[in-house]
């Protein structure tokens, strides 16, 4: 074993193309920089034992990342995961009632409006019955509203507001029955 003696900032070659230069000291460990061409490994010695070994460079850390995660890591991943989608699905439900009722409430006005045109065409007193064939030809390509909701749409007479009932339960909290004023 060679035992060279150098200071701060001086160096020692090794087979004219490795170079370890003594950076620094701090209390008693000295510090050591080295330069290698590429194709040659140059690693610490624990390293080098490991990776002889069998284990990949890097020690411990390393090892650790070649394996993969624990199962308390994946586990607290899951919760994570599982904690987040409770807060979230409540709200992208409530969200979806509300624009489900939004659209109950747009379906109601175009229904009125083309209620009002039909009624005016025809010069209808507020009596008169109107059924949803009547009011196909005012409506968009001439096709009935579709539900959102599985709501049923009411038509009575030209003077009576037509109304949305909702098959089951509520929507946003309201049970309905719908109609323009309700909202």
């Amino acid at each position: 074993m060679l035992i060279p003696s150098r200071k701060i900032g001086q160096s020692i070659v090794i087979n004219n193309n490795v170079v370890v230069k003594v950076v620094g000291r701090d209390g008693d460990p000295i510090k050591l920089g080295g330069q290698a061409p590429p194709e040659v490994a140059v690693h610490r010695e624990e390293v080098q034992r490991g990776m002889d070994a069998g284990r990949p460079a890097g020690g411990a850390s390393a090892l650790r990342a070649a394996l993969g995660f624990t199962l308390v890591e994946i586990m607290v991943v899951v919760a994570i995961i599982g904690l987040l989608a409770a807060i979230a699905v409540p709200n992208f439900l409530r969200s979806r009632e509300f624009s489900q009722l939004n659209i109950i409430a747009s379906n109601l006005r175009i229904l009125e409006s083309a209620k009002e045109q039909y009624a005016m065409e025809y010069k209808l007193a507020t009596s008169a019955p109107v059924t949803e064939n009547d009011l196909l030809p005012y409506l968009k390509a001439n096709q009935p509203i579709k539900p959102v909701a599985q709501e049923t749409y009411t038509f009575v007479d030209v003077g009576t507001l037509i109304t949305a009932t909702l098959t089951q339960g509520t929507l946003a909290g309201k049970t309905g029955p719908f109609t323009v004023t309700s909202f």
